[in-house]
Formats: structure tokens, sequence, C-alpha cells
């Protein structure tokens, strides 16, 4: 706060008279106090001195007191806000960067550092500022009006109040707030003092405001990757490379090869053998997504890894086969183009209570461009529960009806299809739309109103189950089909949905996507998007396993209700509810307990469901049927009994009935005695660990390798993908999707010519200029994979950006791989680079005075100076003196890229 206040942020500063001569000298320009970071001399003095000061050296600097090297940059929070310094090297070109003996690059306004620590010794003395605490105003503005007035007579006019960023739109839209100056810090409550002339008021004083939880520690996700992320390789963790199998992944080696460090990727497969990864085939290894075989490990001593590829390939043949086959009429069907939004969508927005997450905005982007397309959308949406799917659904919805289609919206269970026609009828009817519910809940009718209103098209939207589906059911004008759910849908009715009409555009929604779904929208045959940003104010929810005891049952329960909460009890057999609900009772005989199931009349279902909405019971017992749909606020504590004998997703779905408020929610896994399989041991770990919000996706891949993603089009579960690995299964499926496309089946994709490149000299990431392991190993993933010199132009930034100017090493390591990417379309066999110089070697069996030309074209243009030789053997090429490695490595890149440019 100190810093802040001394660049001139914030009207006063509130200390304690004692600390005055402290702050004082601390805030004091003169060159005593003060200390510019140019002084220092150098980075590892400036990191003397901050270690000195108290400060606290992190990886990422997130809060006062610490700092971070990152290579030539020094991120120091100060008691403000956080301040980075970069370092520009007085060294030599060829001098290593290791030692950091460097000159500090100074901002605009040199960064004052202080050591403030004398400021923040507590005076014993205390002194009375006359400050007031005031009651919270959310139900009464009446009262917060009068007590304005009251300071206001005695001249208590400094005004501030303190909400979160996001709420500022809040402040200015309120009248009562009108001269009040907005700070963003993080305080709550409300005072006021006199002496001071100070009100201060938080804006949840005023209105009941969800939480707006901490800044997460986990980086946004980065939208212009693939769906399947490069996240760091598992240390210890099966990994697969295209050409060599299933390896276990060792970490980073350095070699040392043409007198030379150089930095790998080591392998280890069957029998102990190691393998060391040159980076320039980096991309070829991907994390292992299969079974959970004892020993997936390949063995280089057989031909077992290209019998398995080649089984692969032949798998992916038929699979693409099948795929052209089911979506080939609705891939060149012409679909309905919508029209852009209008009016009534700007007044749909208006009503949604919450502000749009920016996963939620991208989603509703690329919907809004596949319904407008002239091509059938058919899109998945993979987020958390409570992530904001549905609101997409609407505003999809809505679309469609404003351009005189109908609407289908599915779902898989009646309790759920009753709560999204509850959602749909109280958004859309206000603006003029006819959405009627058709499930078993539906009087007979009633539901035959339905029908009718849909054959004769006076009906907007249906929402119901599968129902819809029967063949009496016939929308002459449908124009969109929602599927909510999707995963607990059979693999027969998502392709009858698919089949029902060839050109509606289909939209489907699903927190944990079942194997096959992920496998078609990975693959390319479907289109996904992810909503991976949770609401504001919520909370993961802790999750134990534990073996079925009373007694923590009871403790688990009477904690819940002692903090007015509710409790869902889960329970797989309906033969033994009964059971159950008596041995509850008797536990527990002061709470209201019922029990629900499916096998229960739709009246009795739905009266056991409101009570439990309407807070008239404490716990409800109930099966799995409360895995979708059900939306209870207030409750916040789940109990899973036998929880092994459910699938990943099951446990993930009902997991997320409970923290859905900003209350903590707990989930208890039970266990009866015994042993467990290994699958179930793993989907218990996956989703005790997967607490994370929004990592529904994650739990999807995980359910993905515990199950296997078996044939793409078959209900059965099992595959090729056990074998050879998702990643490479999903590469070769593409693969033959082009081939198939082409029209030619012995098509192959050709891969550029590679030349040979030696390097006499280090090139690498070096450790003293990036710390982190998996740091180097993306910035190497990068680099492996860029197919242009923009690519490496961008790596080469974004490590400037990061951790300072690069190091000769790091020079050398992004001039040659230009020199690869430029020498595929020159006459270049081989390139040799030593300290004292460079040889080109020109390709074999071509005219050497071409080649000769297209390398060095005009003498006069001003590049290196290259002299030819010629060998016995009819080798000829082009050599260069150079005084480091560096330079002739620059010189190299320099000559390859100017013949590439337009002459």
């Amino acid at each position: 706060m100190m810093h802040l206040f001394h660049r001139g942020v914030g009207a006063f500063l509130l200390i304690h008279p004692e600390q005055l001569p402290h702050v004082a000298s601390s805030l004091s320009r003169d060159e005593v106090d003060p200390v510019s970071p140019s002084a220092m001399g150098s980075r590892d003095g400036l990191v003397t001195t901050l270690s000195g000061w108290g400060f606290v050296p992190v990886r990422r600097v997130d809060s006062p007191g610490t700092f971070s090297v990152r290579g030539a940059i020094v991120d120091v929070f100060c008691y403000g806000s956080p301040v980075s310094l970069g370092f520009g090297s007085k060294a030599d070109a060829g001098a290593s960067c290791s030692g950091f003996s460097f000159s500090i690059i100074e901002p605009a306004g040199p960064p004052y550092i202080f050591d403030v620590r004398p400021a923040f010794d507590a005076p014993e003395a205390t002194i009375d500022f006359g400050c007031v605490a005031h009651q919270n105003f959310v139900e009464n503005h009446a009262a917060f009006e009068q007590l304005k007035s009251q300071l206001s007579q005695k001249k208590v006019s400094n005004r501030v109040v303190f909400c979160p960023e996001v709420y500022a739109p809040r402040v200015d839209r309120t009248a009562a707030l009108d001269g009040f100056s907005l700070c963003h810090s993080p305080f709550a409550g409300a005072f006021s003092s006199a002496p001071l002339g100070l009100l201060w008021v938080s804006l949840d004083c005023l209105f009941d405001l969800p939480k707006v939880p901490p800044p997460s520690s986990v980086s946004p996700v980065d939208r212009d990757q693939d769906i399947v992320p490069l996240s760091d390789l598992p240390w210890g963790g099966p990994v697969v490379h295209e050409d060599l199998g299933v390896g276990l992944y060792r970490g980073l080696s350095t070699v040392t090869q043409n007198g030379g460090l150089r930095e790998c990727v080591a392998l280890e497969f069957k029998h102990g053998d190691l393998v060391h990864v040159p980076l320039d085939r980096l991309s070829a290894v991907t994390p292992y997504v299969g079974s959970n075989a004892a020993d997936p490990l390949t063995d280089l001593r057989s031909s077992r890894w290209v019998r398995a590829k080649q089984k692969a390939r032949r798998s992916a043949g038929e699979v693409v086969d099948q795929f052209l086959k089911l979506y080939g009429q609705r891939g060149s069907a012409e679909g309905f183009s919508f029209s852009p939004d209008g009016e009534s969508m700007s007044k749909l927005s208006e009503t949604f209570p919450y502000v749009e997450t920016r996963d939620q905005l991208d989603c509703l982007e690329a919907v809004r461009r596949d319904m407008e397309s002239d091509r059938p959308m058919d899109r998945l949406i993979c987020g958390d529960v409570g992530f904001g799917k549905t609101e997409v659904a609407l505003r999809a919805a809505l679309k469609a009806v404003n351009d005189g289609k109908q609407v289908l919206l599915i779902a898989p269970t009646t309790i759920l299809a009753n709560q999204l026609f509850n959602g749909f009828s109280s958004r859309l009817a206000p603006l003029g739309v006819d959405v009627r519910h058709y499930s078993r809940f539906t009087p007979p009718g009633d539901a035959k109103k339905v029908v009718l209103a849909l054959a004769a098209r006076t009906v907007d939207v249906v929402v119901g189950t599968q129902r819809l589906l029967a063949k009496k059911i016939s929308v002459p004008n449908l124009g969109l089909v929602i599927i909510d759910e999707e995963h607990r849908f059979g693999a027969k009715q998502k392709e009858l949905l698919r089949a029902f009409r060839s050109s509606v555009d289909l939209l489907s929604m699903s927190a944990t996507p079942i194997p096959r779904t992920l496998q078609f929208s990975l693959v390319g045959i479907r289109d996904i998007s992810t909503i991976r940003t949770p609401p504001r104010g919520r909370l993961p929810v802790i999750t134990s396993i534990e073996l079925f005891d009373p007694q923590q049952i009871k403790s688990a329960v009477e904690y819940e209700v002692g903090r007015g909460g509710q409790i869902l009890f889960v329970h797989s057999k309906i033969s033994e509810m009964g059971r159950i609900v008596r041995r509850l009772k008797k536990l527990l005989p002061q709470l209201r307990i019922e029990s629900a199931h499916g096998r229960m009349a739709p009246d009795d279902l739905e009266r056991v469901m409101l009570r439990m909405v309407d807070g008239d019971l404490d716990m409800l017992v109930s099966t799995t049927i409360i895995e979708a749909g059900i939306d209870l606020q207030n409750v916040n504590t789940i109990l899973i009994n036998n929880a092994h004998r459910y699938g990943l997703a099951q446990l993930y779905q009902m997991r997320g009935r409970v923290g859905r408020s900003t209350q903590q929610a707990y989930c208890h896994l039970l266990l009866p005695g015994g042993d467990l399989s290994q699958e179930a041991h793993e989907r218990l770990r996956t989703i005790q660990y997967n607490t994370e919000l929004g990592s529904g996706y994650d739990v999807a891949l995980r359910d993905l390798e515990i199950r296997g993603g078996g044939n793409l089009f078959g209900v059965e579960q099992s595959g090729h993908l056990a074998s050879v690995g998702y990643h490479l299964f999903c590469k070769i499926v593409r693969e033959a999707a082009q081939e198939r496309l082409s029209g030619d089946d012995n098509l192959s994709v050709p891969s550029p010519s590679k030349v040979a490149l030696s390097v006499d000299g280090d090139a690498l990431i070096p450790e003293s200029y990036v710390q982190e392991q998996d740091d180097r190993l993306y910035f190497y993933r990068m680099l492996a994979a860029a197919e242009a010199s923009d690519d490496v132009s961008a790596l080469e930034q974004e490590l400037r950006d990061r951790f300072g100017p690069e190091p000769n090493e790091v020079s050398n390591l992004l001039s040659a791989k230009r020199i690869r990417l430029a020498a595929t379309s020159l006459p270049v066999d081989s390139v040799e680079v030593s300290q004292s110089g460079a040889t080109i070697w020109l390709s074999s069996g071509g005219n050497t005075v071409d080649s000769v030309h297209t390398m060095l074209g005009d003498s006069s243009s001003g590049g290196p100076s290259f002299t030819v030789v010629n060998k016995p053997n009819g080798k000829s090429g082009l050599t260069l003196d150079s005084s480091s490695t560096t330079e002739a490595l620059q010189a190299i890149q320099y000559t390859f890229e100017s013949r590439l440019s337009p002459q």
C-alpha cells in the first residue's frame, strides 16, 4: 500500500503516529533510503538484497513480499503491485549468459524498492479514531439513506465503496452510491469515522452478491490450441513415440553431440532400454492414453509395435468408412442458415442473472457461427454442472424460433425435463415463445394437445424425454434439436436422433461425455466446445473415500443439518431402499427422511421432490435418479453408498448435485469392507483427486483411459486404443480420413525432406536461463511443432518476454530450427557448423553451377562471403569462415532465409 501511495495512488494513508518516522523514511526520495535496481549492478546483487529484506523466493509472484527469478528477469511484488525488472547484457556476443553480469533496463520512472520492514513494527499504544461499525443494509436501504444523512450533518464527506471489479457496473447503476469513490480492494463490511471524515461501505452490505473466488493458479486454456492439450509429459508415466512405441518418460537428458551439449527427452522401454529422443522429434511424443494393462511398454527388440500400428491403420480405415456412410448424408445436406441475432436476443441476454464467463462467450459465438452457416450444426458443449450450458441452449432455441423454426429439447429423465421446461418457459414465454412439456409427468390430454400442436406448427419449443422420438411425433418445421446430459442416452438412441432429420442443427450438452462421444469430437468428426470457467463464488467439492461407518455418517449429517443444509444419500438398489431408510431414521431420529426412485408413481415422486426443494426434508435417500437434473441449492453434502459400483461419469455427475451455492460442499464415497478391483480403485482415485472446478473434461479423458475408447461406432468399449495410445490413434484416423476424402486409398502425406545439421557447440535452453524443467519442455515441444520461421519468432518473443534476452545457447537452438525449416526448399544435403566456420554441402545429382547460383545469387548482395569447394568424389559445397558457432549459424540462417524471400 505504501508503494502505491508513493506513486500518488490514494488520497490519504492511515498510520499510527509512532510509525510516522519509519513510514516517512521509507517513502522518502532521498537516495539513502530508497534503492534503485540499477544500483545493484547485477541480477544476483538484486536477489541478495531482496532475500536480506525478507522477500520470499517463489515460482510465480502473486502476493506482496515475494520475488521470482526468470532468467534475466526478476519479478518483485512490492507492497502494492508487482514490478518486472529486466537485465540487458554488457558481455560480448560470444560470452555465456550464465553469470548474469547485467545492467538494469529501467522502465519509465525508475522503480524504487524500499526496505519497509521497520514500518511493520507494531506499536504498543493504540489510538481511537472513533470508528463505528454499521449493520448490513441488504434488506434495508432506507436505513442506509438515513445513515448518510446523519453523517452529512457531521461533515463526513469522504465516501468510499469497496467491491470486486466485476461488480463495478452495479455501483454505477445504484443512485444511493452517487458521490462515492470506487475501490476494488477485497474489503468487506461498513464503518464510519467522524474524526477522519470517512464512510466506508462494501457493496455486499447493500446487495446479496455471490462471492468472487481468488484468482486460480491454473493458467487459462489457450483457445488457439488443439482440444487435446499439450500437457506436461508425466514423469515416470507412459508416453507414446510414433516410431518406437510406448515407453516411460524419464525427463530431459543432456547428451554430448559433435562436441556440444544437446538436451533430449529420455524414454525407457521394455528390458530397461533407454532412448534419447532428439528435440526435433519431440512432436512425435505424446502422453499415453489407453488401457490399464500391467505391461504396456514396447519391446524394441521385437516387431510388435510395427504390427500394432498396422492393425490400428486397418481399424482406422473401417472407422472412417462407417463415418462417411453414417455422416455422409448429413455432411452433404444443406442446412438452414439462421438470421443474425436481433432485439429479442438482446432482451433474453438481459434477463440472464449472471455475468457470462469467457468460456461461455466463446461457446455462444461458436454456436452462433454454426447456426448462421449453411451446414447442419453438430456441436457438443462440454462443461461442469452449473457452468452455463443451459444458457447456451436457451439462446440457440430463441435464435431458431426467431426464424420460424421449431425446437425439441430432449432430456434423459422426467425430473430434468420438468426442470428444463420451467427454466425455458420462464425465460422465453415473456418474449412470446410458446414452450410445452412432454413426458410421463404430462397428463394424457395435455400430451395429445402437444403432439397435435407440433404437427400443426403452432408450438415453438417442446421440452421432454426420449418419448419425443416416438414415430407418432411429427415435427414438420424442425430446425434445432437439443440433447441435454447426452452421456445418459444410449448409442442407438443418439444415432436415431442424428437420423431423425439429417439437415437439422444438433446441439448436445454433457459434463462428462462418454468415451465414444469424446472420440467423435477429438478426431474431428464432431465439433466440441468446453466451458471450464466456474461461476463466481463456486468452491470445489471436498471428496473423501470412507468405509461405511454409521458414526461417521451421523457426524457428517449432523454437521450439515447444523449449518442449515440438506443431505442426499445415494443407494443403487430399490429393493434395499426401505431397509436403508429405516436404518438412517434409527440413527438420526430427529431428521425428516424420505426416499425417491424411478419406479414411484409420477405424483408421489413429484411430491417428494417438491418437499426437498421447499426444505421440508432434511435428507433424501434416492437412486441415481438424482444424477441428472435435480437442482437443490441448499444441498451441500452427498453420501454415495457402494461408490465402487458406479462409473466415473456417474460419480462425477452425482457429486455435481452439491456445491452449487457459495457454501463449502462435501462428497463422501462410502465403501464396504473388502478388496476393490483395480478399475474401481482407479475410478475412485480419479474422482477424489479431480476436484478442481471445470475438471469434467479431464475426468472424461481419464474415463477414456480406464475403460478404453473401443470401436467408434460400436456399443462395446474395446478396441485398438490400448495398443497404440489414444493420441496416435486419432492421428491415424485423421490420416485415413484424408485418404478416403481424396479418393486415393494409397495417398500418403509427403513429409518434407530433412537436412542433416551438425553443430559444434551448445544448442539448448540452459537451466540457468529457464529453471523449471516443465517450462523447458514446453518450449522444446513448441519449437518441435513449429512449421514456419514466424512460429519460431513468436516462440523467441515469448522467451524474451518471460525470461529476458536469450543466451547464446538458445540463439543457437533457434537458428538451427530456422535453418532446418528453410533448407527443405533449397538444394542442400547437409550443413556442418563449428566455431571456426561452416560448410553447406549441396545436393548431389544436380547441376553444381545452378545450385551455387540458387544459394548465393548475385554476389553483390552484401551477404556472407562463401568459398566454393569440391571433393574428389564429386561432392560440392560452400564454406564460410567465422569467429564463433553463433556467428556461423546466424550467417547460414541469413543466407537460407534470404534465398526464400522474394528477390
